[in-house]
Parts: structure tokens; C-alpha cells; sequence
């Protein structure tokens, strides 16, 4: 018997597809994140033998 999946047979639970094709309009927005309106940056400098 031949144990490996065929090509046309549907990807097991656990597997990961190539791609996924999200509908970014049924999108809400994210109702945990900070709503102040101020966005935060963090800057990171690296050493020039590490860059």
C-alpha cells in the first residue's frame, strides 16, 4: 500500500498550505490594542560589526 498523499488529496488537519487567501474586508478591527491614537516606536542600533 502506498502510505504517501496524491497531490489532489486535501491537506491533512495539521498541515500548512503554500497559501492562504485572507478577505481582509469581513477584516474587524483589533478590539485589545490601544485606541489613544499615538503610535509607539522603538529604535534599535546595532554595532558595525554586528550590522
Amino acid at each position: 500500500m502506498n502510505n504517501l498523499p496524491s497531490e489532489n488529496s486535501p491537506p491533512a488537519a495539521d498541515e500548512l498550505l503554500d497559501e492562504y487567501r485572507l478577505d481582509y474586508i469581513k477584516a474587524k478591527p483589533n478590539r485589545f490594542a490601544a485606541h489613544d491614537g499615538a503610535q509607539q516606536c522603538t529604535v534599535v542600533v546595532l554595532d558595525e560589526d554586528v550590522a
